[in-house]
Formats: C-alpha cells, structure tokens, sequence
C-alpha cells in the first residue's frame, strides 16, 4: 500500500502543513510545517495550492502584494524543499499546471485577471509571462485533458471562460471567449473535468448550484445537461453558499477539501476552526461518515492528497 500524505494550507500563518493518512483507519498523523514565503499582514483570504501532473512540484501563491509565489519539491517521503519563488500578477485565488507542469496559470478575483507565469527546468516560478484581464471575479482556472485550452470559472460575470492554450509558447489566446453563461446570478466557482474530459462540471458559489456540461472534445464547446441544487434554500438574511468541488476516482479524472487516491476518505478543511476533519465515504451510496478532527492552523483553506512509494 503506497503511502498517502494530505498537504493543508493554512493562510494565517502561511505554513503548508503535512499529515499522513491510514489508508485503513483514515486517521492523520501530523509530520511537519512548511513555510510559505511571503507578507502574512494583513491576514490573506487564502493560500492557493496547485501539483505538478508527476506529483514532483508544488506551488503556492501569497496573496498579499508583492504576490510571491513558491515552487517546492515533493521528496519521496512527502517532505517539501524549497526550489525558489517568482512573483504572480496579483491575488489569486486559484492556480493551477498545465498538463506538462511547465506553466503555472492563476485566477484573480481581487484583480479580475487570468494570468500565465513560465516554470524553469529547476522547477522555480518565473515573472508573469501574460495576463489577461477578464469580468469581475475570476475565481477558477484549469487546463482541460488535452492541453489545447484552459477553462475558467468568473463568478460575477456568470460565465465560464474557455480560452485557447498554445503549450509550447505559454500564452492563451485573446479575446476572452465565454463558453457557456450559467443562470443569472449563480457566481461559478470552480469546475472539474470527467469521463476523460467530455464532461465538465461547475459549482455555482452563490445560488448554490451544480451544473453539469457535456463537452465537445473536438471544439471545446459545452453543452448544458443539467443544473441541480446542492444547499436547501437559506433562511432570510442568511446565505448557503457553495465552495469547493472534486471527484471520487471512480470518474475517469478524478474551501477546500480533497478525496484520497482510493475514493475511501475526505479530508476538509475549516476556514473558520482551523482544523481538518476526515469522513469516511461509503462506496455504494456516497454517503459520508465523520470520523475525527485534527488541528491544522489559522484560515485552513485548500487540501491536496498524493501517494507517495511505500
């Protein structure tokens, strides 16, 4: 059984922390505290986390000016070394790899930005390479299987972006090219690709929705299938609002949580109580169990699960 290591981020004190997960019991084991390089004052709204495909990299972003971000190794054990940092195009709230690991992308949704920085040989973060400016809130971007384009979600202006990639250069294509429009109002958040990327879902943050798209693997284009509430409707006053969205691997492609390699345990974490919480899953009917709570740090915010050789 290889070993499985949970990486949580923890924005108050700009730390990566590094758990072990009993792939029999789903507990954690707390290994270590990684810091972030990078202005912790005033206190980020987050620490965005993206790997590498070959589970090799990491890379994370502070979100305070001037936006450094971080490349680190992921040594075989799970222990992370810093490579060295370059700088993002500002606050972002989502980064991500392309396909090949040589190019960082990032979504703003302070600056409303899409933004394309080159990773060296050495695996360190250069200087924004472009930025694109998008409508307001950009707030996800991810490459799609191929490697021909990214999408992104920019939840005020209720659309989701698909722009053209050309992976030997870097750069995305301009216009901005909406793809699809989701109900006025919905505010999508973050999106995942399955069946080997001709499906694409997105979680709408603010009707608390999840849609549902077919995709044309040819084109890039969406199609809407279906569009289904997630959160019962909210008391007056109050807001139930959609955050984070991922996929048991039994999918083709597998505020934050994350499924481990075997679809057997979730592991989320809690902005507000800066712990993480493990819930068993059951492998017929999805449902989850909560199993215990662990602490992790201040404004615990993104989740990455890995294996690592035994």
């Amino acid at each position: 059984m290889p070993r499985t290591i949970v990486y949580v981020s923890c924005a108050a004190e700009a730390q990566i922390v590094r758990f072990a997960l009993d792939n029999a019991t789903g507990a954690l084991t707390l290994l270590d505290r990684t810091t972030v390089p990078g202005p912790v004052d005033p206190p980020s709204a987050g620490m965005a986390l993206a790997l590498t495909p070959d589970h090799t990299r990491m890379y994370a972003g502070c979100r305070n000016p001037p936006y450094p971000v971080t490349g680190f190794a992921i040594g075989a054990d799970g222990a992370l070394r810093p490579l060295g940092s370059g700088h993002l195009a500002g606050s972002m709230s989502y980064l991500a790899t392309d396909r090949t690991g040589r190019f960082l992308f990032g979504a703003s949704y302070y600056q409303a930005v899409l933004s394309v920085t080159a990773i060296g040989a050495d695996g360190v973060p250069g200087e924004p390479l472009q930025v694109l400016e998008t409508p307001p809130k950009a707030h996800s971007v991810l490459p799609d299987p191929e490697n021909r384009a990214v999408y992104a979600g920019v939840l005020g202006g209720d659309i989701i972006l698909r722009q053209q990639f050309d992976p030997a250069t870097g750069r995305l294509a301009t216009p901005l090219a909406p793809v699809a429009h989701t109900a006025p109002g919905a505010g999508p958040r973050h999106l995942r690709f399955a069946r080997g990327g001709t499906l694409l879902y997105c979680t709408n943050e603010l009707d608390g929705t999840l849609n549902a798209y077919a995709r044309d693997t040819a084109t890039g284009g969406l199609t809407e299938l279906q569009s289904v509430r997630l959160t019962p409707p909210a008391a007056p006053g109050k807001t139930l609002a959609a955050a984070d969205l991922q996929l048991t691997p039994d999918e083709p492609e597998a505020r934050g949580f994350a499924i481990d390699p075997r679809g057997r345990w979730l592991v989320c974490a809690g902005q507000h109580t800066g712990c993480v919480a493990v819930y068993a899953i059951d492998p017929v009917r999805g449902v989850l169990t909560r199993l215990a709570a662990y602490p992790a740090g201040g404004n615990a915010n993104w989740v990455e699960i890995i294996d690592r050789p035994a």
